[in-house]
C-alpha cells in the first residue's frame, strides 16, 4: 500500500480506540499516508483516522482527464428531470465542471447529465495517486500455486492449471481468462509464462474476442464483479452498511440495460426502486412449474427480487440469479414495482388501435395453440379460425370455433382474420423475455430445433389460479429424492464429495457470522442515525419547531418508540452473541419476542409515513420551514449518509422491509442441524407476516384516501353517471332489499354493529352538544343585555337623585355584559365550541366510510350470488375475488380504527363538557362576588321590610291615581259577581232526569270561558258529564252539558253531585281573612296591574298610621262623600250601568287611546264600541272587552267609555 490509493474494505472492522476509524465491507477508503507495514491513514467520505493495511483491498480509478474531477456516488439518485445523471451506489462519477452551486455536470461511462453533489464523495485530486495506464498482453501462463479468491472479482487457481492473460493490472496484478471460460485478476507472481506462443492460436482455443469486454476493462477503467455486464447502478441503501450483493456474492447483480438513442439511461433496476427505498421482493407462497422457456420455477417460501410486471398476472423476477416471469397470484408482494412500472404496463395494455380491437361478430385467426385450463374456457389450435362472441374484458374473449363449442381463450392469441389477409406477415422482433435464462430445468433431448416454437415473440399464457389452500400442485422433486439421485450418480467419488461439503459447510457458516454481522453493525448505525436525527431536531422539545408551524406529531410520527423498540432488539441480539460459540448462537427468539411490538410499533409509523411525505412537500412553500430542515440536513451529514428530510423519515420503513430479506439469507446459511434452524425459519415466517401485515395496511390506507378525497360535488356525481354506475346502484338497491329480509350471503359482524351503533350515539350527542351551547350562549347573551337594559332605566328613573346603590347596580351590569360575557363567549369558543365544530368536521369521514363499507358489503354480496351462479366463469371469479379485497380492506380498516376514534372523541366531548361547566361556574361565580360586595354597601334591610314598605307606597300611589275616576274606589270591596246567568231550577230538573247519578256533577267554584269551545258556569251549577277528556286526550278538561249549552270545564272544580247535595246545608260563600291570606298584588294574565281585595283592611294598624300621615291631605277628596257611608256599602260604578248584562249595549269613546299592550284595543275619541264582557279574566272591572265597527276585539280601560243615550 502506499499514499494516494483508493481502497475498498474488504472486511467489517469495529473498534473502540480513539483516531481508529470503524469501516464496514464494501466502503471506500483514501489512503493519505502509511504509518507502517500494518496500519496506515486515510479517510472514508469525512471520516478520517487509521486503519488496518490488510482489511483494504486496492481499487483501480478510471481514466480521466486534469481538468475533470473524480467522484464517488453516497446514494443513489434517479434523477428529477430530463439532463439528470442518474447513478447508483458506489459508483465512479467523473465531473466536468460545476453547473450551479451544488450541482455539477459529468459522466459515467456513455451516461452524462448533472447530478447533485449532496449525493457524491469528491476525492481530493492533490491525494489521489493517478492511474498507470495498462499493458494489454496475450500470453499463456501455468499457475504455479494454487489460490483461492477473496474477492468476486478476484480469479480461483489450481496448481498446474493454464491461464491465458489478458492484461497487466498495476501493481502486481494481472486479468486472465481460464480454459472454462472463467475470468478475473489474480496476482502475477503465482503464475509463470509459457514462451513462443501465437496470440491467434490462443484467441482461437478459447474461444474469445476482445471486442467482446467491456469497455472500461478495454480502456483501462474500473474491473467489475460481471465482466461481461455493464456498471451496475442499482444500489439504493442509503445506511453506511456493507451491501446485500457484497454480503452474498452468489447472489448476482440484476444488470441495468444502456441505450444511447433513446436517452442518457435506461434502467431497469433504478425503474424498479420503490418509493420506500428498497429492492422490490415478494415471498412466494405455491411451488410453480415452468411450462415455458421464459417462466421461472420455484418452491414455496423462496425470496424473489421482482424486476417488472409484464400484465395485471404475470410479473419478470430474479432468484439466484436466473430470471423469468411468474403469476403473481403465486406469490406475496411484500414491496412491490414502482408506481410508473405499473402505469406504463396499464398504458400498454391500452395501447391497441381501432384496427387492432375486436369486436363481436368477426372472424379471429389463433395465433398461438392455448389449452384450457379452468371450466369456460376453449382450447384453440394455432392457424384455427374462431368467431368473436363476447368480450368481457381487455384481456380474454368469448369466441366460437368451427364446431361451434364456445368458451374463453386469452386475447393476446387471436388476431383479426381480415388484418392478417391484407398485411404481410413480419417476423417479430426477439423480445428480453425469451432469452431469459430458466433454473432447474432441463433440456429434453426428445425435443428437436423444428419442433421449438416458431416465434419467440409468443405471448404469455393466462396465469394458472392460486391452489386452493390446503393442496399445492406436484411441481419439483423432494429435496430428499434429489439427494438420493446426487447420491447415486456421486457414489464413486465420496472422497471428494466429503471434501466439497467440508468447503461448503465452512462457507454457509462463515456467510451465516456474516449475516449476523451485517445485522448487528447495521442496527447500531440505524439505531445511530435514528438518536442522532432525534437531537438534531430537538425533538424531545417539540414546542420549538411547533411554533414555527412544524407539525412534529406528523413529520416524525413515533420516531421515540422506534428508537426504544430497535434499542431492545439490537441490545437482544447482542446478549444472543455475548460469550456463545457461533455455531450456537441463537437469534431467532430476539425477534420471535418483539414480533408483536415490532408490528404495532412500526405499523404506526409506516401507516403514519404517507401523511409525513404529504406535509413535507408542503413545507417546500414555506422557506423559513426549509431553511430549518435545511439546517438540520446539513449537521446530520456529518455523521449520517443522507440528503434531504425524506431519505431521513424513510429510514424505519426500509429497516422493518429489510429484517425479512436478513432472515431468509441466515435460513439458507443455516445448517440443518444447527439448534436455531427452525427458529430462524419461524422468525422469517413471522417478520415476513409483519411486512405483509404493513403492506396490506399501506393498502388499506390508499383506499380510505381514495374515497375520503373523491369529490361529491353535483357536477362529480353527474359525471360519474353512466350505465355501469346505474347497474351497479340497482344491484346494491336489490341486495338492500334482500338484506332487509334477512336474505344475504354475509353474517353480520357483531363487533362492527357495535361500533357503529356507538360512532352514531356519539355524532348525534355531539352534533346535539354545540347546538346546545349555542342556544345557551345565545339566551345568556339576551339575559345580560336585558338586564343592562333595566339598570339604565333605573338610573334614568333616579336622574338628579345621587343614589349610590342605583348607580353601582348600574356598574355591575354593565360590566357583566361588556366584560364578563365577552369572557365568557372567548372561553367557550375557544374551548368547547371549536374542538367541537372540528370533532364534528373530521367524524364525516369516518361517517363516509362506514356508508361506502355498506355499499362494498352489498357488492361483495352480489358477486358471491352472480359467483355461484355462474362458477365455470372466470371474469366473475375475478370480480369477486376484487369485491372481497374491497370489502375486507375497508371492514378491517374500521374495526382497527374506529375505537381508537370513539375513544379519542369521547374524551374530546366529556373535555368539552367540562370546559363549558367550569366556564359557566366562574362566569355565574364573578357575577355572585360582584352582587355580593354591591349587597355589603346597600341599606340593609329584611323582606318583611321590604314587603310593608310597597304596601304602603302602593297604596299611596293608588290613592292619587284614584283622585283622577268619577268615583271612588274601595280597596276594601267585596269581590265583584260574575255576570253569567245562572241555572234554572227547571234546566236542574230535566238535566237529572236525563242522566245517571254518576254523571252528575256540580260546579264549587265559577269558571269564566276563555274560548268559544269553553263553558262559562256558576258556583254550584249542574252538568252531565259527556266525556271525561278533550280532543287531544287531556283528561283534566271534561266535555259537559249545563241543560242549555255544552262545552268544556275544568275537570278539578267538579265534585259528584250527590255529595254536594248531602252537603248543601253548609254555607258555601266561605270569607276569607285578609289578616292572614297573602294579597295577590299583581296579576301577570291581566293588561294593567290591578289590585284585588283585602289589600288592606280598614280597622287595620297600618291605615290608622296612614291616616295619621296623610290625613289631612286625603280628607279633601272624600268631602262631598255621605258621612254614613263607607267604602264597604258603596257599590261600583259598573254595577250602576249595567243592571242587566244580557242586553247588547253600545258605548262611545270618551278619550283616545293607543293599544300598546297586547290585549288591548285602540280607540278614538266619539268612537262607538260594542260591549262584550265589562271585565277582565280575573274579574277586574276597570278594564272591559269591547269590540269595534270591524270586528276588533281588546280590552279597554272602563273610565274611557260613557253609555250612549
Amino acid at each position: 500500500m502506499e499514499s494516494g490509493l483508493l481502497t475498498k474494505v474488504i472486511h467489517d472492522f469495529l473498534t473502540t480506540v480513539d483516531g481508529e476509524l470503524c469501516l464496514s465491507k464494501g466502503e471506500y477508503f483514501l489512503i493519505h499516508n502509511v504509518i507502517d507495514k500494518h496500519w496506515c491513514y486515510g479517510e472514508s467520505y469525512e471520516k478520517k483516522g487509521k486503519f488496518p493495511t490488510n482489511y483494504l483491498h486496492k481499487i483501480d480509478i478510471p481514466n480521466m482527464k486534469d481538468s475533470e474531477k473524480l467522484f464517488i456516488s453516497i446514494a443513489a439518485f434517479r434523477g428529477e428531470q430530463n439532463g439528470d445523471l442518474i447513478f447508483g451506489k458506489g459508483e465512479f462519477i467523473i465531473g466536468v465542471k460545476d453547473v450551479e452551486p451544488g450541482w455539477c455536470s459529468g459522466y459515467v461511462d456513455s451516461r452524462t447529465g448533472v447530478f447533485p453533489l449532496s449525493h457524491v464523495w469528491l476525492l481530493d485530486p492533490s491525494i489521489l495517486k493517478k492511474p498507470t495506464d495498462k499493458k494489454l498482453v496475450k500470453k499463456k501462463a501455468k499457475v504455479n500455486t494454487s489460490l483461492k479468491a477473496q474477492l468476486d472479482e478476484e480469479l480461483d487457481l489450481t496448481e498446474g492449471e493454464i491461464v491465458t492473460v489478458l492484461e497487466i493490472v498495476d501493481d502486481g496484478w494481472v486479468l486472465g481468462v481460464t480454459t472454462d471460460g472463467r475470468t478475473g485478476t489474480f496476482p502475477e507472481g503465482f503464475i509463470s509464462y509459457i514462451e513462443d506462443d501465437c496470440t491467434d492460436e490462443i484467441d482461437e482455443a478459447l474461444g474469445i474476442n476482445m471486442n467482446s469486454f467491456p469497455s472500461s476493462v478495454a480502456n483501462g477503467g474500473k474491473i467489475y464483479k460481471d465482466f461481461g455486464g455493464p456498471v451496475e447502478s442499482n444500489y439504493i441503501e442509503e445506511e453506511p452498511a456493507p451491501s446485500y450483493y457484497d454480503l452474498f456474492p452468489d447472489v448476482a447483480k440484476p444488470p441495468c440495460e444502456i441505450r444511447i438513442n433513446d436517452c442518457p439511461l435506461t434502467n431497469n433496476d433504478c425503474d424498479n426502486l420503490n418509493p420506500l427505498g428498497v429492492n422490490p421482493y415478494a415471498i412466494t407462497l405455491y411451488p410453480f412449474n415452468a411450462q415455458y422457456d421464459n417462466e421461472l420455477n420455484f418452491n414455496a417460501g423462496e425470496v424473489v427480487h421482482l424486476i417488472k410486471h409484464i400484465d395485471s398476472e404475470w410479473a419478470e423476477g430474479e432468484i439466484d440469479g436466473k430470471k423469468g416471469i411468474f403469476p403473481t397470484s403465486y406469490v406475496n408482494i411484500i414491496v412491490n414495482c414502482s408506481d410508473s412500472d405499473v402505469e406504463q404496463i396499464e398504458k400498454n395494455n391500452q395501447a391497441l388501435t381501432n384496427d387492432e380491437q375486436l369486436h363481436v361478430g368477426e372472424l379471429a385467426r389463433v395465433e398461438y395453440t392455448f389449452d384450457a385450463q379452468m371450466n369456460g374456457d376453449l382450447s384453440v389450435t394455432e392457424g384455427d379460425i374462431v368467431t368473436v362472441v363476447e368480450m368481457p374484458n381487455d384481456d380474454w374473449v368469448c369466441v366460437r370455433n368451427k364446431c361451434n363449442e364456445v368458451g374463453l381463450c386469452p386475447r393476446d392469441y387471436l388476431s383479426r382474420e381480415n388484418q392478417l389477409n391484407n398485411e404481410e406477415p413480419s417476423e417479430c422482433d426477439p423480445i428480453d423475455d425469451d432469452y431469459v435464462t430458466i433454473r432447474n430445468r432441463e433440456k429434453s433431448p426428445s425435443v428437436s430445433e423444428e419442433e421449438r416454437p416458431k416465434r419467440l415473440s409468443e405471448p404469455h399464457r393466462p396465469a394458472p389460479p392460486a391452489p386452493a389452500p390446503g393442496s399445492v400442485p406436484l411441481q419439483k422433486q423432494s429435496a430428499a429424492d434429489i439427494h438420493k439421485e446426487n447420491h447415486s450418480i456421486k457414489s464413486n467419488n465420496q472422497t471428494d464429495e466429503l471434501n466439497e461439503n467440508e468447503i461448503s459447510k465452512q462457507k454457509r457458516s462463515d456467510k451465516r457470522q456474516n449475516v449476523i454481522s451485517e445485522l448487528v453493525i447495521t442496527e447500531k448505525e440505524y439505531v445511530r442515525d435514528l438518536k442522532v436525527t432525534y437531537e438534531t431536531f430537538n425533538l424531545y422539545n417539540p414546542s420549538a419547531l411547533e411554533v414555527r408551524g412544524i407539525d412534529v406529531t406528523i413529520l416524525f410520527g413515533n420516531i421515540l418508540e422506534i428508537i426504544h423498540i430497535a434499542e431492545k432488539l439490537l441490545d437482544s441480539i447482542l446478549r444472543a452473541m455475548k460469550g456463545c460459540d457461533e455455531n450456537k448462537q441463537m437469534i431467532s427468539p430476539c425477534f420471535l419476542k418483539m414480533a408483536d411490538e415490532l408490528q404495532t410499533v412500526y405499523g404506526k409509523y409506516c401507516g403514519n409515513h404517507e401523511a409525513a411525505l404529504s406535509l413535507l412537500n408542503k413545507y417546500e412553500e414555506n422557506k423559513e420551514i426549509m431553511t430549518i430542515f435545511d439546517k438540520g440536513i446539513e449537521t446530520l451529514r456529518h455523521q449520517v449518509a443522507c440528503f434531504d428530510m425524506s431519505s431521513i423519515l424513510i429510514k424505519p420503513v426500509q429497516r422493518i422491509l429489510k429484517y425479512p430479506l436478513m432472515l431468509y439469507e441466515l435460513t439458507k446459511c443455516s445448517e440443518d442441524n444447527h439448534p436455531d434452524k427452525v427458529g430462524i425459519e419461524e422468525a422469517w415466517k413471522v417478520m415476513t407476516a409483519v411486512a405483509s401485515y404493513i403492506n396490506e395496511y399501506k393498502r388499506r390506507k390508499d383506499i380510505v384516501s381514495k374515497y375520503l378525497d373523491s369529490e361529491n360535488t353535483m357536477r362529480r356525481k353527474m359525471s360519474k353517471l353512466n350505465m355501469h354506475s346505474v347497474a351497479k346502484k340497482s344491484s346494491r338497491l336489490s341486495a338492500k332489499l334482500s338484506a332487509t329480509l334477512g336474505i344475504t350471503n354475509i353474517p353480520p359482524d357483531p363487533q362492527f354493529d357495535e361500533l357503529e351503533r356507538q360512532f352514531k350515539s356519539l355524532e348525534k350527542c355531539i352534533s346535539q352538544l354545540s347546538e346546545n351551547v349555542e342556544h345557551c350562549i345565545t339566551h345568556l347573551n339576551n339575559e345580560a343585555t336585558s338586564g343592562e337594559l333595566l339598570s339604565d332605566y333605573l338610573n334614568q328613573y333616579h336622574y338628579g337623585i345621587s343614589v349610590q346603590e342605583v348607580k353601582k347596580y348600574n356598574e355591575t351590569r354593565v360590566l357583566i355584559s361588556a366584560e364578563y360575557m365577552k369572557i365568557l363567549k372567548v372561553t367557550i369558543d375557544q374551548r368547547v365550541t371549536q374542538p367541537i365544530n372540528s370533532l364534528i368536521t373530521l367524524l364525516e369521514g369516518p361517517a363516509k366510510l362506514i356508508t361506502k363499507r355498506y355499499d362494498k358489503l352489498l357488492d361483495y354480496d352480489n358477486a358471491i350470488s352472480k359467483s355461484e351462479k355462474y362458477k365455470d366463469n372466470r371474469v366473475i371469479q375475478e370480480e369477486l375475488a376484487a369485491a372481497k379485497n374491497n370489502y375486507e380492506a375497508l371492514h378491517q380498516q374500521l374495526i382497527e380504527e374506529l375505537p381508537v376514534l370513539i375513544d379519542a372523541a369521547t374524551n374530546i366531548t366529556a373535555n368539552c363538557i367540562a370546559a363549558f361547566a367550569n366556564a359557566r361556574k366562574l362566569f355565574y361565580g364573578k357575577i355572585m362576588k360582584r352582587y355580593l360586595n354591591l349587597s355589603e354597601s346597600a341599606t340593609q334591610v329584611t323582606p318583611e321590610d321590604i314587603h310593608q314598605s310597597f304596601l304602603v307606597n302602593h297604596n299611596l300611589l293608588w290613592n292619587q291615581i284614584s283622585r283622577f275616576n268619577f268615583a271612588g274606589v274601595n280597596p276594601n270591596v267585596a269581590e265583584p259577581t260574575i255576570d253569567i246567568l245562572p241555572q234554572s231550577d227547571e234546566q236542574r230538573i230535566i238535566l237529572i232526569s236525563k242522566n245517571s247519578p254518576d254523571k252528575l256533577f256540580i260546579a264549587r267554584e265559577n269558571v269564566i270561558s276563555t274560548s268559544s269551545l269553553d263553558l262559562g258556569i256558576t258556583k254550584g251549577t249542574v252538568v252531565a258529564v259527556i266525556k271525561r277528556q278533550d280532543p287531544a286526550g287531556d283528561s283534566s278538561r271534561w266535555f259537559v252539558d249545563n241543560g242549555t249549552t255544552k262545552g268544556f270545564v275544568p275537570s278539578n272544580i267538579l265534585d259528584p253531585f250527590c255529595q254536594q247535595f248531602r252537603g248543601s246545608t253548609q254555607n258555601n260563600n266561605d270569607v276569607v281573612d285578609s289578616r292572614t291570606s297573602t294579597p295577590d298584588l299583581m296579576c301577570l294574565d291581566s293588561p294593567v296591574k290591578e289590585i284585588k281585595s283585602n289589600l288592606i283592611s280598614l280597622d287595620s294598624p297600618l291605615r290608622e298610621s296612614i291616616e295619621s300621615t296623610f290625613g289631612n291631605s286625603q280628607s279633601s277628596l272624600y268631602s262631598n262623600i255621605d258621612n254614613t257611608q263607607n267604602y264597604e256599602t258603596l257599590s261600583i260604578n259598573s254595577e250602576k250601568r249595567h243592571q242587566n248584562i244580557g242586553e247588547i249595549k253600545f258605548y262611545y269613546a270618551q278619550y283616545d287611546f293607543d293599544a300598546e299592550i297586547s290585549g288591548t284595543l285602540s280607540i278614538k275619541k266619539g268612537q262607538a264600541l260594542k260591549l262584550i264582557r265589562p271585565y277582565d279574566e280575573k274579574k277586574n272591572t276597570s278594564w272591559w272587552l269591547m269590540e269595534d265597527r270591524d270586528g276588533n276585539r281588546g280590552y279597554v280601560p272602563s273610565n274611557y267609555l260613557n253609555l250612549t243615550d
